[in-house]
């Protein structure tokens, strides 16, 4: 079967553990704690210490801290919010029941909150928040690259990195819309500046082939990345724990990723069509990206699926339509099918 698959997807969360593609808080992880009076929920969405409400925003970020009744976890409507040093952590802006934080200087702070029950009942609260300037920065490539000198990426291309802030003991520091990245070209690459995003820096590349840069001001480290050209595409290689066997009578997702210079190039988006070259085996096609809630998977670009029909070695072969400067560069792929 040959289908060639043009999935213009909106990224989700991507995190790379082992061997799997993992999205933690796609799965709406927050972390939560009762205010000091007992009449309100303080909420946030996280993704490190889920169970640690008080991990400190970073300075420079915004947090948006939901608000709910206590006990039912009915929304509220805020009327007001205040810090008690707002030359720490500032009241931002509210919306419906969140209230936008944005942290200015390390240090402590109370958070007070008036609202409006849906039972029409008038409450307040408190929460105690902290303020920390980040002491390390983690970046991280979201494929198999992620420990070489430099990750391929495609020009004229979005992507996104995954990155941890922290203390130097290790305690996470959270918040968006911090970026202490320089860019060096400074023109390679940009970054989306208006990403309320606490997990991944979002990135849209330039249109030359260059190496890149990424350096920041919290511990100097350095990330790099080189950009190439989609008629550079030599070929594909599979990812994650694809090379795990199929079995007959099932069907289950790969994910294969193109190549340049034999390594693969992180979430490429280019065309690709797939042909089964043992139908007596199995049957391999392309897909849009597993469901999410199951799979916990992003919505990542470079899906196929297999489905076991005999024991074997199931092949396919994955051609990238747009590769070898549009020729089209194919590379034969094979996974074993278990009984």
């Amino acid at each position: 079967m040959n289908m060639t698959m043009r999935m213009n997807l909106r990224r989700t969360l991507v995190i790379i553990a082992p061997t799997l593609l993992i999205g933690a808080a796609s799965v709406g992880c927050k972390s939560e704690l009762t205010g000091n009076e007992g009449n309100l929920l303080f909420s946030y969405t996280a993704d490190d210490a889920i169970t640690d409400f008080n991990k400190p925003i970073a300075v420079g970020a915004r947090l948006d801290l939901e608000v709910r009744e206590a006990g039912t976890r009915k929304s509220v409507t805020i009327g007001q919010a205040s810090s008690d040093k707002p030359e720490v952590l500032d009241v931002a802006g509210i919306s419906g029941n969140t209230i936008v934080l944005e942290g200015k200087a390390d240090g402590n702070v109370l958070v007070s909150v008036d609202a409006t029950l849906q039972s029409g009942t008038a409450v307040s609260d408190s929460v105690n928040m902290n303020v920390r300037t980040p002491e390390i920065l983690e970046l991280r490539h979201s494929c198999e690259v992620q420990t070489a000198a430099a990750a391929h990426y495609l020009i004229s291309d979005v992507f996104w990195l995954q990155y941890d802030m922290k203390l130097s003991n290790g305690q996470p520091v959270i918040g968006y819309g911090y970026h202490p990245i320089t860019i060096e070209p400074a023109d390679s690459v940009t970054i989306d500046a208006n990403a309320r995003d606490q997990q991944w820096f979002h990135f849209t590349t330039g249109a030359t082939a260059q190496n890149v840069t990424l350096s920041n001001s919290i511990d100097s480290t350095t990330l790099t990345l080189e950009l190439v050209e989609v008629g550079s595409v030599d070929g594909g290689m599979l990812q994650l724990d694809s090379l795990l066997p199929a079995e007959v009578g099932k069907k289950r997702a790969l994910y294969v990723l193109p190549t340049a210079n034999g390594r693969p190039i992180c979430q490429a988006q280019t065309d690709y069509s797939v042909v089964t070259d043992s139908p007596e085996v199995c049957t391999v096609t392309a897909i849009v990206a597993p469901d999410t809630a199951d799979l916990g998977v992003a919505k990542e670009f470079g899906w196929l699926e297999v489905e076991g029909l005999t024991a074997g070695t199931c092949n396919f072969t994955v051609t990238y339509t747009e590769g070898a400067a549009g020729v089209g560069a194919s590379s034969a792929l094979a996974v074993p099918v278990n009984p």
